[in-house]
């Protein structure tokens, strides 16, 4: 996990995986009152230059599967987000834990089945995982 501050204040967190030339990002977040400010964005950078040889992975709830308007408008926002920040939508989405994902790609295209063999090998020593 790594923590991300201005000086002193906390500005946020991510926790990311890294196996072979794909890293993914598994949680992001900005402290709610510090957004809109460019901490995320800096964020993904340093993500970025910590991991220059990796196509970086980041999954996001889809929009369409929204329950009512502010969780749409909250998908559409991180959605953009990452888009801005130069992340494109993978030719696939897939369903975990019953959740429907679409990946989002930064440094080059990550195919399905890199995904799952991605997975596979993270968690092929835990019995009774289930990977995407």
């Amino acid at each position: 996990m790594l923590q991300f501050f201005d000086g002193d204040l906390f500005c946020g967190f991510s926790n990311s995986i890294t196996h072979g030339s794909i890293t993914n990002i598994i949680y992001f977040a900005v402290m709610p009152e510090l957004r809109s400010r460019g901490y995320g964005s800096q964020i993904l950078q340093v993500i970025r230059e910590q991991h220059p040889d990796t196509r970086i992975v980041v999954d996001i709830e889809v929009e369409e599967d929204s329950k009512d308007a502010e969780e749409l408008e909250r998908r559409n926002r991180r959605r953009d987000f990452y888009q801005r920040n130069g992340f494109d939508s993978s030719p696939f989405d897939y369903v975990w834990q019953g959740e429907h994902y679409r990946l989002l790609t930064a440094g080059g295209t990550v195919t399905e089945k890199e995904f799952r063999d991605f997975w596979k090998e993270i968690l092929k020593n835990v019995p009774g995982a289930k990977y995407p």
